[in-house]
């Protein structure tokens, strides 16, 4: 997200979509039903998807872009490090976790 969203154009999609697969070297960004513009404006931006994405995963990708019920989708679950500090942070702040928006 970090590379990405150094091109200003490209930070709101980035940000509004979520990973649903990576197939081989394809991978399947889903974007908001509700906001299926966005899919629209992800596929004429997606070399600069794909270089970044690529450079973050080590090797040449494909970006498809879907729009879909995110809701339905789930969340990337965490794995490693990234697990173990998620469930510590649930742990301590359980009953005062709140949903946070976008930050700009």
């Amino acid at each position: 997200m970090a590379r990405i969203s150094q091109h200003p154009p490209t930070k709101p999609l980035i940000g509004a979509c979520r990973p649903i697969s990576v197939e081989g070297s394809v991978v399947t960004l889903g974007f908001p039903e509700d906001q299926a513009f966005l899919r629209d404006v992800a596929e004429r931006r997606r070399p600069i998807l794909e270089e970044g994405i690529g450079a973050f995963l080590g090797r040449p990708v494909t970006v498809r872009c879907i729009a879909t019920n995110l809701d339905l989708v789930p969340a990337p679950q965490p794995d490693g490090e990234a697990g173990f500090v998620l469930a510590e942070a649930r742990k301590i702040f359980a009953d005062d976790l709140v949903d946070v928006g976008e930050v700009s």
